[in-house]
């Protein structure tokens, strides 16, 4: 693992880790997490108003898992979903992993 250490590194490999660095931070603003997430699902019923349609007031909620939750604010909504993103992320830093590792000891040093 000595050659992700960023001194270690020779030109080429530092491209691809500052542009796989780069792609998660685009990542991660489309995904945009900074108005929340949607947490809760909605259950049955737990208080019926008083009136002809007896429009229901009150649910009952429950916590979602984790990877179930969406981002409120996405700009493309597909990278919204939490397991989305995360693969994202994993797939990228993955790729950069790569980068470094085939590139070691190649270009200028």
């Amino acid at each position: 693992m000595d050659f992700l250490r960023l001194k270690n590194q020779n030109g080429m490999q530092r491209i691809g880790f500052f542009s796989s660095l780069g792609v998660m931070l685009v990542v991660l603003f489309i995904h945009f997490p900074f108005k929340g997430y949607s947490m809760y699902r909605t259950g049955e019923c737990i208080s019926r108003g008083s009136g002809f349609w007896g429009i229901c007031e009150e649910y009952e909620k429950s916590l979602k898992l984790f990877f179930d939750w969406h981002s409120y604010g996405a700009i493309i909504s597909w990278f919204g979903d939490m397991t989305n993103f995360l693969v994202t992320i994993v797939f990228v830093a993955a790729a950069g992993a790569l980068w470094i590792y085939a590139l070691r000891g190649k270009g200028n040093e």
